[in-house]
């Protein structure tokens, strides 16, 4: 019986010594990891060197807004047949309200006066009529750039028509105070053909700028 009593001693302490070694080594471990860890999904990832991807590839294509207006200003240079030219589109107008309402941080009423000049000086007519007109149009797009951002398309092609039509409004009356021959009324038709545009103008340009690509 001693020696048995001895043996279920020695067996007790063994189990103790060993549930005391399994606790220690699990607060040690427990000392080594935070009292929270998130999952490794979770966790914040550091960016490269070169910063965040989205903004490093927006600013490797800053050249499509420039490349943009230099190719709205010469289609604004393409002759066009008689019968067509009263309907030309004002490419114009229309590559700048991109730009108005998706980058307001970079394109302003400052620099579509600046287009505007540039485009009075290559097309030719009144010196400062394109650039009023351009200013105009920009501005009323930034009054309500907060409501027509968030439109579908197709409403904002009709919100586009509108201030086509305020174009054309503000060209016969420069015309009228300059005491320079009214527009014929075929150039009132202009600003449909712009509606219909700017659902193509939009997604191509928004495609250029944010570098999506076809499936």
């Amino acid at each position: 019986d001693f020696v048995a009593n001895d043996v279920n001693f020695k067996a007790f302490v063994d189990a103790v010594a060993a549930a005391a070694l399994a606790s220690g080594a699990g607060k040690r471990r427990a000392r080594r990891q935070p009292a929270f860890a998130p999952p490794r999904d979770l966790r914040p990832r550091a960016h490269a060197s070169t910063g965040d991807p989205a903004m490093s590839r927006l600013r490797n294509r800053g050249w499509v807004l420039p490349a943009s207006i230099a190719l709205a200003l010469l289609l604004g240079l393409v002759p066009l047949p008689e019968l067509l030219q009263p309907i030309r589109p004002y490419w114009l107008a229309l590559v700048l309200g991109y730009w108005v309402i998706e980058t307001p941080e970079r394109v302003g009423l400052g620099f579509a006066f600046i287009i505007g000049l540039l485009a009075d000086l290559l097309y030719g007519g009144i010196l400062g009529e394109q650039a009023l007109r351009l200013v105009v149009f920009a501005f009323i797009l930034q009054r309500f750039r907060a409501r027509i951002r968030f439109f579908p398309l197709s409403q904002q092609a009709l919100a586009i028509g509108g201030l086509l039509l305020n174009d054309r409004i503000i060209s016969a009356a420069v015309h009228l105070f300059t005491a320079e021959p009214l527009l014929p009324w075929s150039y009132w038709w202009a600003p449909l053909p712009g509606m219909l545009l700017w659902l193509p103008i939009y997604v191509l340009l928004d495609a250029a700028r944010l570098g999506k690509r076809g499936p």
